[in-house]
């Protein structure tokens, strides 16, 4: 185990110290809340932080940045739809994580050894699968791969997750294409703008 403090400027400290009890001086829901998109990202995402974040917390925020920003999208302001992808992406990924790290636990892996990150449990991460969260899931959005995967890839200086992000997009991205067409194609149906259909 090991003591989590968040300081003011958004970072966590993780102590790796085994007589350390683990204390949490903040609120996690707070944590993503009251903060911009873009430091939302980088706390979901940090890697090393298995417990910073709890499964209600992670779920309060999913709904309310989800409800948040359908609105957002779908009413008259100028709104992006870019980086709420990121979020609502790495916060499914981060419960993802979350979720595999309590399956360690139950197989035998300590908190300890979770932390010190070697070859066996390095992959148990719920920053790593956040990142995964957030491409798979605008992937499955735009329905992009290659391109996209750059720029995950540049984003978070992880480039030795290149080929677990392109499996993550390409998985999603043909998931995506036999359930429904992409949404881009689907807001100009809506705001019946006119298009070439795909027949010659």
């Amino acid at each position: 185990g090991g003591a989590d403090s968040f300081s003011p400027s958004g970072s966590s400290n993780i102590t790796n110290n085994s007589s350390a009890t683990q204390t949490k001086d903040y609120n996690e829901l707070a944590t993503l809340l009251h903060v911009s998109s873009e430091d939302a990202i980088k706390h979901l995402m940090t890697r090393g932080t298995h417990r910073e974040f709890g499964y209600t917390p992670l779920l309060v925020f999913l709904f309310v940045y989800f409800i948040g920003a359908v609105v957002a999208a779908g009413s008259c302001i100028a709104s992006g739809l870019f980086v709420p992808m990121l979020v609502i992406g790495a916060c499914v990924g981060r419960l993802v994580g979350l979720l595999l790290v309590d399956s360690a636990a139950s197989w035998g892996y300590t908190a300890a050894d979770l932390a010190a990150g070697g070859a066996a449990t390095a992959w148990i991460d719920p920053g790593v699968f956040a990142l995964l969260g957030a491409g798979a899931f605008m992937g499955g959005v735009t329905r992009l791969t290659i391109s996209l995967a750059v720029i995950v890839v540049e984003m978070s200086g992880e480039a030795h997750f290149l080929l677990p992000i392109l499996l993550s997009m390409t998985v999603s991205k043909y998931t995506a294409d036999n359930l429904y067409k992409p949404l881009y194609h689907a807001l100009l149906a809506v705001k019946n703008a006119p298009y070439l259909s795909d027949e010659p």
